[in-house]
């Protein structure tokens, strides 16, 4: 008689645990993806003006401070209320500030 036959039947035993255990762990050791938080979409502000008509249009550009007339090509702005281009006439005289809003064809 060898001297490790007396230990075979503790020994498959345990390489089948061993196995079994194995087998197990590596189906759920896998690692999840990190979660991706997206940031909240930022709502940008926006400038109103009410033209000679009493119809608010709604601009992204602050077109209260331009410095006119070098700033003229920024007064065709993209009005957010009726989403085309509009060409905005800004006349000053002793009565106050008016706006005068065509559409851009």
């Amino acid at each position: 008689m060898r001297k490790y036959e007396n230990y075979s039947w503790i020994i498959w035993p345990v390489v089948f645990l061993l196995f079994i255990i194995i087998l197990t762990n590596s189906c759920t050791s896998q690692t999840l993806p990190p979660i991706q938080l997206e940031e909240p979409p930022t709502v940008p502000f926006s400038y109103n003006i009410v033209d000679n008509n009493n119809i608010e249009h709604r601009y992204f550009e602050d077109i209260f401070n331009l410095n006119l007339p070098q700033d003229n090509l920024k007064l065709t702005q993209m009005c957010n209320t009726h989403a085309v281009y509009e060409k905005i006439t800004v006349i000053r005289n002793s009565k106050g500030t008016s706006y005068i809003i065509g559409v851009i064809q």
